[in-house]
């Protein structure tokens, strides 16, 4: 003999229950049946079923209920049973889980996982939309919706929803146009200050750095104009992807580099060379090389790969040049990574001159830690220092409308003190024993990385 439902649940004051029965499993003859409970109204308290209902009031700190039913057999017998009617707390509409930072240049999704308000005995059902967003100077500026059904033919703005979770997935694609705007942060510099750049984004093609707001909103019905039954948001960044392109470089790579000891004159291998297999190997250090100098903090993400989706910045990695001794260029500065897409060209050739330069330092005195000789991994970290300085260029450093920089000739647009260990100064680093430092992100000045990370936030530092 019990009582069903044995699960039952309650929701808030006044709600209505059941109804609940005794259960005569033996088949024994029941005389009468009474129910009763401190926090239940009984609707039929002598019956052997009843609905109750919660008393206003009186459980709002109570996690259950207890309702008991005294059985009657006889005169002089009787059973007493009782249920718990436990409370079900209502979950609220929002972001469970949502991708913090993904790249849709190189087809990463991002997911979000949402509760629907409700609990498993009833929830809002409806319609839901993703509307991407930024906010600029002048308000919210719309960027697109996501498709919230890739799987049917069509983009579709809404999708509907009955259960009390649901995952969206967004490859980070738009099918609209939006123009570059400008953000209410501001960056405060030694010489000036500027507004964070909101890149234009382009129909069709990857979101652009540096992040975006999506408003989920469950709306009654699948039209613009309904009623909004519930609205939750989340930001997400994007990093900026910098592509290396080893376009002509590897044979030049594969070359040793040698020079002569002006102690000894004896020759000296500098770098011992390499195979083409060993090149290729080496090479593809790089990323992991070039990405040791920005911090965690700066959303960059260097690549080396065949193709990368949308606007994107390269560096190719070119053999010669007939541009004299220049190690590297960026093709012009990029004020405030406005533009998501750049070009920088690497001239390897030029690499060993420059290392036969550092030798002689080191035979001047200068403590230089080169190692003699390089192995081609050393050669590609050498290398590595170059690309990360042209890379600070084509974000916008150094600019002399905000940070302290060289203005104008052959050599503005960077460091304006030249020291030689900061990743900006001219010519970058130029000692050995800092290019080949396996952890080299202190060599930014400190206003320079406070411009990356604003430019290009995490959501961990610069909001």
């Amino acid at each position: 003999m019990g009582i069903e439902p044995e699960n039952a649940a309650w929701h808030f004051d006044t709600e209505s229950i059941g109804p609940f029965a005794i259960t005569n499993y033996a088949g024994t003859l029941l005389y009468s049946v009474q129910w009763s409970s401190d926090d239940l109204d009984i609707h039929s308290p002598y019956s052997k079923a009843t609905l109750v209902n919660v008393k206003p009031g009186t459980t709002l700190n109570k996690d259950r209920i207890i309702l008991t039913a005294v059985s009657e057999l006889d005169d002089s017998s009787y059973v007493t049973n009782r249920t718990f009617i436990h409370k079900c707390t209502k979950q609220s509409f929002g972001i469970a889980y949502a991708t913090g930072n993904f790249s849709p240049h190189l087809e990463e999704t991002a997911t979000f996982q949402l509760n629907i308000y409700g609990c498993p005995h009833f929830h809002q059902e409806g319609w839901l939309e993703g509307e991407i967003m930024r906010l600029a100077t002048d308000g919210w500026q719309h960027v697109g919706w996501i498709d919230m059904a890739p799987d049917i033919t069509g983009h579709q703005k809404r999708t509907y929803v009955s259960s009390l979770q649901h995952t969206v997935v967004w490859d980070g694609i738009v099918t609209e146009d939006a123009a570059l705007v400008e953000s209410p942060d501001v960056f405060t510099g030694p010489r000036g200050s500027f507004n964070r750049a909101l890149p234009e984004v382009i129909s069709e093609e990857p979101v652009p750095p540096p992040y975006y707001t999506i408003f989920f909103r469950l709306r009654e019905n699948n039209h613009d104009e309904s009623e909004i039954l519930n609205e939750a948001s989340t930001r997400i960044y994007v990093p900026q992807i910098v592509n290396l392109v080893p376009f002509s470089g590897m044979n030049v790579f594969q070359q040793p580099v040698i020079t002569e000891d002006t102690n000894s004159n004896d020759q000296v291998v500098l770098y011992q060379g390499c195979t083409e297999e060993e090149a290729d190997a080496a090479l593809a250090l790089l990323p992991a090389m070039v990405q040791a100098f920005f911090p965690d903090d700066v959303n960059i993400r260097i690549v080396m790969k065949d193709k990368v989706q949308g606007r994107h910045k390269g560096v190719l990695i070119i053999g010669e040049t007939s541009r004299g001794s220049r190690r590297g260029e960026s093709v012009g500065i990029n004020k405030r990574n406005a533009k998501p897409s750049g070009t920088m060209n690497i001239f390897i050739a030029n690499f060993g001159e420059s290392l036969q330069e550092n030798f002689k330092g080191m035979l001047a005195g200068n403590k230089d830690p080169i190692p003699v000789p390089m192995t081609p991994e050393q050669f590609a970290q050498y290398i590595a220092a170059t690309i990360a300085h042209e890379i600070g260029h084509n974000v916008g450093l150094v600019d002399p409308d905000y940070l302290e920089a060289i203005e104008v000739g052959d050599q503005k647009h960077h460091n304006l003190l030249k020291t030689r260990v900061n990743m900006m100064d001219m010519g970058g680093l130029r000692f050995v024993g800092h290019r080949l430092n396996p952890h080299p992100t202190g060599y930014w000045l400190p206003n320079n990385l406070r411009y990356l990370r604003f430019i290009l936030p995490t959501g961990e530092y610069y909001e």
